[in-house]
């Protein structure tokens, strides 16, 4: 059993997995979502055509790069 010890009425367990997100940010989901696709705005033309060319890392769109593997 996991004791509560930071008055959250949450154990270590729940309070580790939920650590760093922020539910605002997600429309108010309490668990990250899963997007079935996204798109990706550049700083530049050029720094778009070099992502799509493979030639410089960064997410294109999401159905070619998962993007919520580092969660």
């Amino acid at each position: 059993m996991n004791i509560d010890k930071k008055g959250t009425g949450q154990g270590f367990s729940t309070r580790a997995i939920h650590k760093g997100h922020d539910p605002q940010q997600h429309h108010g989901a309490l668990n990250p979502p899963v997007y079935l696709n996204a798109t990706f705005a550049f700083e530049s033309t050029e720094q778009g055509q070099k992502r799509f060319l493979g030639e410089e890392p960064g997410y294109i769109y999401s159905r070619k790069g998962l993007t919520g593997s580092g969660l």
